[in-house]
């Protein structure tokens, strides 16, 4: 992991807690106290491809979600946890069965 933090330039846990809200992207950087002003591009595109991940793939606590279910779960919180563009992207991929799908 740490090598890929490297080649990003960024460190993951300085937007562990930055989500997409919508009208403002000033959050609060929890590796060293600084305000952070963006959530960069690769940052948000995690976000969305993390989520579905965990949506698509079985847990200890419950079974992987339907296609019909992950689409709804990011329309529901595009704008708010997703960045709407990338969320928008992502979905049409997803629709198109050009995502794979745990079987």
């Amino acid at each position: 992991m740490s090598d890929f933090v490297f080649r990003l330039g960024f460190r993951h846990d300085a937007f562990l807690s930055s989500a997409w809200n919508g009208s403002l992207e000033i959050h609060q950087n929890t590796a060293s106290g600084e305000a952070v002003a963006y959530i960069p591009l690769i940052a948000r595109m995690i976000c969305v491809a993390d989520s579905f991940d965990a949506m698509n793939t079985n847990r200890v606590y419950r079974n992987k979600l339907s296609k019909e279910h992950i689409i709804e779960e990011i329309e529901t919180n595009k704008g708010r946890q997703f960045d709407p563009q990338i969320a928008d992207v992502f979905l049409r991929l997803l629709r198109e069965d050009k995502l794979p799908l745990e079987a």
